[in-house]
């Protein structure tokens, strides 16, 4: 895969990434809980776990390709 297709991938993954972040329509509700955590608060956490993990595929991947 060329530099450019591969950084424009990456580009978009960490966009997806911070789109669904602040669309908080999407995922404001109570429901389904989890461990009685509402699914407003549980989705978040799980989300900055999913955009940590975003953040460092992108960094490795350009960090190797450089």
């Amino acid at each position: 895969m060329n530099r450019k297709c591969l950084h424009a991938l990456i580009y978009l993954m960490l966009a997806v990434v911070c789109i669904v972040a602040l669309a908080a329509p999407i995922y404001n509700r109570l429901t389904p809980r989890l461990f009685g955590v509402p699914f407003f608060i549980w989705f978040q956490i799980v989300w900055v776990m999913v955009a940590g993990a975003a953040t460092a595929v992108a960094h490795r991947t350009i960090k190797d390709r450089n």
